[in-house]
């Protein structure tokens, strides 16, 4: 076990066997950040997951991922859409580092997750795989510290600005798709 490096372009994701990618740098109140859309025409096979005891089909031919990659901040989004373009999932993995460099910007992944759907149904995700790395340790006392506090305020204060959350999604979403 190690802490993963996960890019903005999702390289190397090979169930996607047709795509389209976009990008742009975003800015809204006082964050900022690079966006990226990863438009799937063609992948090798469907995913779904189960989320809050829901199956959610996550992958799939005509799907996009868009992931929002804020500056100074703790966490990283993936947002799913199907291909009606209706978002499927919020998914917030919580991390160490984000690097912001455009196409090429990444994370250091810091193993906890929330992943959230439409309706608000959220779901704290490899409590398990922090635990591990803790008693491992590839991560101190800090950083699991800095993992859970981040997750716990992400569920905390997401109910309170869900309608500008999906505002912003959409409106990125809308952006990045006119550009592929």
């Amino acid at each position: 076990m190690q802490i993963k490096t996960k890019y903005l372009d999702r390289r190397g994701w090979s169930r996607i066997l047709a795509r389209r990618d976009a990008y742009c740098e975003w800015t809204t109140g006082d964050m900022a950040g690079m966006a990226g859309l990863i438009r799937m025409d063609s992948v090798a096979a469907p995913l779904s997951k189960t989320v809050s005891g829901i199956p959610v089909r996550l992958v799939d031919n005509g799907y996009s991922w868009m992931q929002i990659a804020p500056e100074n901040e703790h966490w990283w989004l993936t947002v799913m859409l199907d291909d009606r373009e209706e978002i499927v999932q919020y998914y917030f993995d919580v991390t160490l580092k984000n690097v912001i460099c455009g196409r090429d910007s990444y994370f250091h992944d810091l193993f906890l997750d929330v992943a959230v759907l439409p309706g608000q149904e959220f779901e704290l995700l490899d409590r398990n795989e922090l635990d591990e790395a803790l008693s491992e340790g590839i991560i101190t006392q800090e950083e699991y510290g800095l993992a859970l506090e981040t997750a716990e305020r992400l569920m905390r204060e997401l109910p309170q600005h869900w309608k500008e959350l999906r505002e912003f999604c959409m409106k990125t979403y809308h952006t990045l798709i006119y550009n592929l």
